[in-house]
C-alpha cells in the first residue's frame, strides 16, 4: 500500500485527540447508499495483518488488509465550517453519492 497523505491541519487535530498509546485507524464497512463507509475510530491494538503508517512522532494510522484496497491513496484533511467540522477523506479511486457520507469502488474489481 502506498502511503496515505494527511494535511497539516489534519494532523494537528490528531495529535491534540491521540492518546500516548492510541493511533487512528481507518477503515472501510459495507453500508450507504453506494455500498461501502468510512469508520474513523481511535484504536490500541495492532493486528497482524494491519498496515502501520507513521507521520513524524506522534501521529500513527493503521489500515488493516480488507480495507486497504479501498483507501489507496487516499487524502485526510481537517474541516473547519461555521456550524462543523471534521475530518474530510478524498479519495480518488472512489465515487461518492448524493449523501456525501458512503462511497463505490470506481473499480469494480477492488470490491471484497
Amino acid at each position: 500500500m502506498s502511503q496515505i497523505e494527511i494535511d497539516k491541519e489534519a494532523a494537528d487535530q490528531l495529535r491534540e485527540v491521540i492518546g500516548e498509546d492510541q493511533f487512528l485507524r481507518i477503515g472501510v464497512r459495507g453500508g450507504g447508499c453506494s455500498g461501502f463507509e468510512y469508520v474513523l475510530a481511535l484504536d490500541d491494538t495492532v493486528g497482524e495483518d494491519d498496515t502501520v503508517l507513521n507521520y513524524d512522532d506522534q501521529v500513527k494510522v493503521v489500515i488493516n488488509a480488507e480495507s486497504a484496497p479501498l483507501l489507496e491513496g487516499i487524502r485526510v484533511r481537517w474541516q473547519k465550517e461555521a456550524l462543523q467540522s471534521g475530518f474530510m477523506i478524498e479519495n480518488p479511486g472512489a465515487s461518492s453519492c448524493g449523501c456525501g457520507v458512503s462511497f463505490r469502488p470506481k473499480d469494480a474489481e477492488s470490491c471484497f
